[in-house]
């Protein structure tokens, strides 16, 4: 009786441990891990809204790829993981231009703008674009000849096209930054990554060797672009 009640039994166990369970859900990590994100960011900006903390975009996006990388390794034998890899390069891109660009600059603005100013205190105004073109007239601008140090305007385009065009009788110092593109100032012609060039362009274009101080130092920069300084012509 034992022996034949035990082949009943053991069919119902092999069949047991053979039939698949219930087809379920395939839970992926990368939810899981961006909702804890998603909370963080948010909880982050609450703060800083409220003033309770001030925390630069440097900061936050640093936290949150910390986050990142420790909810990979937390969750590295789930499946899923290629989207956290995706998440965590848009973080790394978004530190690095937040580092090397600053977040004044971002709100600038965008589009197409024109300046033609004839005081300094004129040409100091909206020299900033975000992205776009900026092209700066200063053929009118009024210079002191106190013999005083020399006047200093800064233009900085984020990504697009500075364009400048400095009087006809100043000499002019001229400091160009580029990123990434093209420099044209003055007669001086360079393009590629990380580019940075100094020149002193003198109105007067005699023989003297005598070293001369500027009437006008310009600095002008763009992220992602070109960088294009013209005297104007009588």
């Amino acid at each position: 009786m034992l022996r034949g009640a035990a082949v009943p039994i053991l069919r119902t166990m092999t069949a047991s441990a053979t039939t698949p369970a219930p087809a379920g859900r395939s839970h992926s990590a990368d939810g899981q891990v961006l909702g804890v994100l998603l909370i963080a960011s948010g909880v982050g900006w609450l703060l800083q809204r409220s003033g309770l903390v001030d925390l630069s975009w440097e900061t936050l996006l640093s936290a949150l790829l910390v986050m990142l990388g420790l909810g990979m390794l937390l969750t590295a034998r789930r499946p899923g993981g290629i989207g956290l890899v995706l998440v965590g390069g848009a973080i790394t891109i978004a530190l690095a231009s937040a580092s090397s660009i600053d977040i004044g600059l971002l709100k600038a603005g965008v589009g197409e703008r024109t300046l033609h100013p004839g005081t300094i205190t004129a040409a100091r105004k909206d020299a900033r674009l975000a992205v776009g073109h900026l092209d700066v007239d200063l053929t009118d601008l009024v210079l002191s000849d106190d013999g005083g140090d020399p006047e200093t305007i800064r233009y900085e385009v984020g990504i697009g096209e500075l364009t400048v065009r400095v009087p006809e009788d100043a000499d002019v110092r001229v400091v160009g930054k580029a990123r990434g593109g093209e420099l044209s100032l003055l007669g001086f012609e360079r393009s590629g990554p990380d580019m940075e060039h100094e020149v002193l362009d003198r109105a007067d274009t005699g023989d003297s060797l005598e070293p001369v101080e500027p009437d006008l130092v310009l600095h002008v920069s763009v992220w992602f672009g070109s960088v294009r300084v013209d005297r104007a012509s009588g």
